[in-house]
């Protein structure tokens, strides 16, 4: 077999580049980052938290309650951009939010819009 001889004085990084470069795909997450990696718009669909099912994910979209009830909410972690997970439908609604549980009335919950995400 014929192999050729490099002559010492060139070096492997004088020699041009004629293989692309490979790269690991940078992992995706979330549906949202899969659907515009190739093109899609994902739809978003919201769902208020009373209605959610247990393990279910979301995240918070509005909460139309008093400015009282959505300090206190707001104080446990239950504000817009946060990502909720039922752990215990019913009254109350048992939620995870961050590393904490947080429990819910029912008339809150209703109150309490969630897009899809995760």
């Amino acid at each position: 077999m014929f192999r050729p001889r490099l002559e010492s004085s060139l070096s492997m990084s004088a020699l041009p580049n004629t293989t692309p470069a490979l790269h690991a795909p940078q992992a995706l997450h979330a549906p949202q980052e899969i659907a515009a990696a190739v093109g899609l718009t994902p739809a978003v669909t919201s769902r208020l938290l009373a209605e959610m099912r247990v393990g279910d994910v979301g995240r918070v979209a509005s909460v139309s309650v008093d400015p009282a009830d959505a300090g206190r909410l707001k104080a446990l972690g239950v504000c817009a951009g946060r990502t909720l997970r039922v752990v215990s439908a019913g009254n109350p609604l048992i939620v995870q939010v961050l590393n904490s549980r947080v429990g819910l009335a029912a008339a809150i919950a209703e109150r309490v819009t969630l897009n899809s995400c995760c």
